[in-house]
């Protein structure tokens, strides 16, 4: 697979899952961003891979707005990052409700 001139952001892409995908993109040619909160570990990470880094929270609409005028015309954005808080097996009720239902 070549991605040759092709712009990859990769949210959360400083660790895990988000990590190996920009690495595997980055191998096949791809130019990657990755992004998230802590950029020590983003910085490391982007040297060891690569590739850039963006310092950004996925849930400030004003670090959206500074990244894409940083990387223009993004072609593909892998939305990897977590926002969410800690769940807890069991602590939580599960209601379900089907379409068109009051």
């Amino acid at each position: 697979m070549q991605n040759n001139h092709v712009t990859v952001i990769v949210t959360g892409g400083s660790d895990g899952y988000g990590k190996g995908i920009a690495k595997i993109l980055k191998t096949a040619g791809a130019d990657v961003w990755i992004t998230g909160r802590n950029e020590k570990k983003l910085a490391e990470c982007a040297s060891a891979l690569g590739v850039n880094y963006f310092v950004a929270d996925v849930t400030s609409g004003n670090d959206w707005d500074r990244l894409f005028q940083t990387v223009k015309y993004p072609d593909v954005l892998i939305n990897n990052a977590g926002a969410g808080g800690k769940i807890v097996p069991g602590a939580m009720s599960i209601r379900t409700t089907s379409c068109g239902s009051k």
